[in-house]
């Protein structure tokens, strides 16, 4: 319990961590800037302690942290330009410290990289450096440094800088004026019952990547698309963002085994964003499969953040398995799932056909136990489970459709545009940080084809602090964004081949994920990350009762609480065997 406990504080302290970030980011030098995934600072702090006010940027010892920003400069000169860069910073006790520009070209490809060396100094130091860029569309900018074996170390800044043509280069430009001129002519309009007409619903796999969470109209839309994929095109696989470990319960409730029950299933999934069009579906889907031989199987391709949902989950699906076929050694099994003291040989008696366990199990579901144990040992920490999440859903993603979607049958994968979408999760200042739709795309090339499910305004249910819940209202979309060419269409619902774009076409798109940032919108060409964009008005939000709200949906406090009732149930059960005995 010790461990689980200390991946609770971790995950606590890493929100906390992450609202501080916040502020600091949002106030920096008059840019916006993002923790790189991977190669992060340990820390992001505002001192005003020193006349200057600075940004003190803590690196991990021996390891290299950076923070990135991305600028248009589509609107400079394509045959080359000059841009100069400008910050004052110190350094303590770290290896080297640097700045990267990295200029993004057409398709939002990588064209080249620059890099200006700051001379170490734990004194104030001003550099100033031009650099020319060449066929640029957008820029890259890094923050970098790399710490010693010595403690402090850190890189602290108090002005920093881009200019080209004796302007500042911002976050945001006029848009782009050459891009492609959209006609009515090039959108489908549809009438948000058949979606037949979307070209990528005739693909083997199919990814809806909705761009925003909390929003019922774009859930009940996606769920639809599903629902006729799986009726009109047979799609047997339906993938989701929820944890594989998890699914295992849920897969087992739409397949009408009479041992699982929906209000468990709604009482897990309660402080989901989109749990009620999620349900909703699970019932439809149980519906579907009693009259056509089970035949639709429904996965979650995430992981749990923390291992004690993990353990959880898996010790809840075990339980419920082997409900009145329970042995001492299933018992057993379970409570140390719950605990996850699990051995080789509780592996085996899991995954092995003649198991304890494995032989209530399906042979595919003994192929998925095995891949879902694998992937909790691999990633035992939150940290990992986080920085590796992308990797991590397209490995999911590839063992389920082998397992399940083999021979041509069809798949289809319903997430956040951020994981589905063909290059990197966000935009480009999150350059590498490839998302699983990267990986999918490039096992299964034309097979794979995503869309983006966005609106133009509206609601959606939100984190506004880091302690409240509720609706929150969508900022409109500004003029050079997708969401405002299309509603500038006058359709409800339209959806827009990317076929129709070129390359060079620079838009903003709207992404949020589970917090209502002030920043919703970012630079991205559609052509490079996704066959076509599903457009609809208007959004309304999720729906949940006070009650719930009021409760604060606490994934921490959630998986605890589930801990808690497993272990009192537990130790209920053996105190009432040994009184038996």
């Amino acid at each position: 319990m010790k461990t689980k406990l200390y991946a609770i504080l971790i995950a606590t302290a890493c929100l906390l961590i992450g609202i501080a970030n916040t502020s600091a980011r949002e106030k920096t030098f008059g840019y916006r800037w993002n923790m790189h995934p991977t190669d992060n600072f340990v820390n992001v702090v505002i001192d005003s302690t020193e006349n200057d006010t600075s940004v003190v940027f803590a690196v991990k010892d021996e390891e290299k942290g950076k923070i990135g920003t991305l600028i248009p400069v589509y609107q400079l000169n394509k045959q080359g330009a000059e841009v100069t860069v400008s910050i004052k910073y110190k350094t303590l006790n770290c290896e080297r410290a640097y700045i990267t520009l990295n200029t993004i070209g057409a398709g939002e490809q990588f064209l080249r990289s620059d890099t200006i060396e700051l001379p170490l100094t734990e004194e104030w130091k001003e550099v100033s450096q031009k650099v020319k860029i060449k066929d640029g569309y957008l820029l890259n900018v890094f923050i970098e440094a790399i710490g010693s074996e010595l403690a402090f170390n850190n890189i602290r800044v108090s002005a920093f800088k881009l200019e080209s043509n004796g302007a500042q280069l911002k976050n945001e430009t006029a848009p782009k004026s050459d891009n492609t001129s959209l006609k009515k002519s090039d959108v489908i309009t549809l009438n948000g019952v058949d979606f037949s007409k979307i070209p990528s619903m005739q693909s083997r796999i199919m990814a809806i990547g909705e761009t925003i969470h909390g929003s019922k109209t774009l859930g009940h839309m996606a769920f639809d698309i599903i629902k006729q994929r799986v009726t009109k095109q047979g799609c047997n696989l339906v993938l989701h963002e929820y944890p594989l470990e998890y699914s295992f319960y849920v897969n087992r409730y739409i397949k009408n085994d009479p041992r699982f029950k929906l209000q468990d299933i709604e009482r897990y999934m309660e402080g989901n964003l989109s749990s009620e069009h999620t349900i909703d579906f699970i019932k439809w889907l149980r519906a579907y499969n009693s009259t056509h031989n089970n035949r639709v199987s429904f996965w979650g391709i995430d992981i749990e953040s923390l291992d004690i949902a993990s353990s959880v989950d898996l010790s809840e699906f075990v339980k419920a398995l082997c409900s009145n076929r329970e042995t001492p050694e299933t018992d057993s099994i379970v409570k140390r799932l719950l605990n996850w003291e699990t051995d080789a040989e509780d592996s085996l008696q899991l995954t092995k056909a003649d198991g304890a366990v494995g032989k209530w199990l399906t042979a595919d579901e003994r192929e998925i136990l095995k891949l879902c144990l694998q992937l909790n040992h691999e990633s035992s920490e939150t940290y990992e489970r986080l920085t590796n999440r992308d990797k991590t859903m397209a490995k999911t993603a590839f063992a389920l459709i082998d397992i399940l979607a083999n021979k041509g049958a069809l798949a289809t994968i319903y997430g956040h545009f951020m994981h589905l979408n063909y290059l990197v999760a966000g935009d480009m200042k999150d350059l590498n940080n490839y998302t699983a739709g990267y990986h999918i795309k490039a096992k299964y090339k034309d097979d794979y084809q995503a869309i983006a499910l966005c609106t133009y305004e509206g609601k959606t249910l939100n984190c506004l602090t880091d302690k409240v819940i509720g609706v929150a209202q969508l900022a409109k979309a500004p003029e050079g964004s997708v969401e405002y060419a299309l509603q500038s269409m006058g359709n409800n619902i339209a959806f827009l081949p990317t076929e129709r774009l070129n390359y060079t076409d620079v838009l903003t798109m709207r992404v949020l994920g589970n917090t209502n940032d002030n920043y919703q919108f970012f630079y991205f060409v559609p052509k490079a990350r996704v066959n076509g964009i599903l457009f609809v008005s208007r959004s309304q939000p999720v729906e949940k009762s006070q009650e719930v709200l009021n409760r604060y949906l606490n994934y921490v406090d959630a998986t605890v609480r589930r801990y808690l009732e497993n272990a009192k149930e537990k130790i209920r059960k053996l105190r009432k065997n040994k009184l038996n005995e």
